[in-house]
């Protein structure tokens, strides 16, 4: 009787000391799963705003010719999410992303001295409109005083020279001002068509460095990816873009 329960208590101690183990064992495996888990979801949000930021700073180049001095400064070309990316990727990925980083800003940093032309060239449209709008007030100005000189029915001929004088002058600048912004804008589109073509190529020419970081990040996420189909995709793209650039430099002509 004594040794039955001796086993009894045996086989239950045995039976509690495996289900602990089981307990654990189960325990610890979830605990790595979250753990991975976490470790995955970081690494995911921190390789997508990367993507996302190389893109937006990709497209920063074609938006070049127009984009503003204040936008350029307070758009983050390659700042944080690339620098996080470099603390969690794996070496191959880290160095696809810094070429890719490298070149959109060396390609900006090249193109950046081509747009201040154009910027002048606004600027001096925007002082010449302004001039315009100041003569165009004065032109109006010295019309309404002639009228009110024939309403009146003055006949001081010093008088009316005078207003036909200031008149004339207004009449004068105003035509030498819309010949002077008419040429601007010649230039400013001539400059705009040249430096949007220098962007296109810039932009193009990133296409095989953008495939090879696009491939690895996705390559690291375990998403399945294609990259001879994405290749096709990009080529086809871009011979796209190439044809409908020309149709647009075609109808859009110089002269404002």
């Amino acid at each position: 009787m004594q040794n039955l329960i001796s086993d009894v208590v045996l086989g239950a101690s045995i039976g509690s000391f495996i289900t602990i183990v089981g307990m654990w064992l189960a325990n610890r495996y979830q605990l790595k799963s979250k753990k991975e888990d976490r470790e995955h979801s970081l690494k995911s949000g921190i390789y997508l705003a990367a993507a996302e930021q190389l893109v937006t700073s990709k497209l920063m180049i074609m938006k070049l010719p127009n984009i503003s001095q204040q936008e350029m400064e307070s758009s983050s070309a390659q700042g944080v999410a690339t620098a996080k990316l470099t603390i969690v990727a794996e070496n191959s990925t880290v160095q696809a992303v810094t070429e890719l980083s490298a070149a959109i800003a060396q390609a900006i940093l090249a193109l950046v001295p081509e747009k201040l032309p154009l910027d002048n060239l606004r600027t001096d449209i925007q002082i010449l409109s302004s001039q315009l709008d100041g003569n165009f007030q004065k032109q109006n100005q010295m019309l309404n005083e002639m009228t009110a000189y024939n309403l009146r029915g003055d006949s001081d001929p010093r008088l009316w020279k005078a207003l036909q004088d200031n008149f004339d002058h207004y009449s004068s600048q105003i035509d030498h001002i819309v010949k002077s912004r008419d040429a601007k804008y010649t230039e400013l589109n001539r400059a705009m068509k040249e430096l949007f073509v220098k962007c296109m190529e810039a932009s193009i020419s990133l296409s095989e460095l953008e495939v090879k970081a696009i491939t690895c990040i996705r390559n690291e996420l375990n998403m399945p990816f294609n990259e001879s189909e994405y290749r096709k995709t990009i080529e086809a793209n871009n011979s796209k873009m190439e044809a409908e650039f020309s149709k647009f430099l075609v109808r859009v002509p110089d002269a404002a």
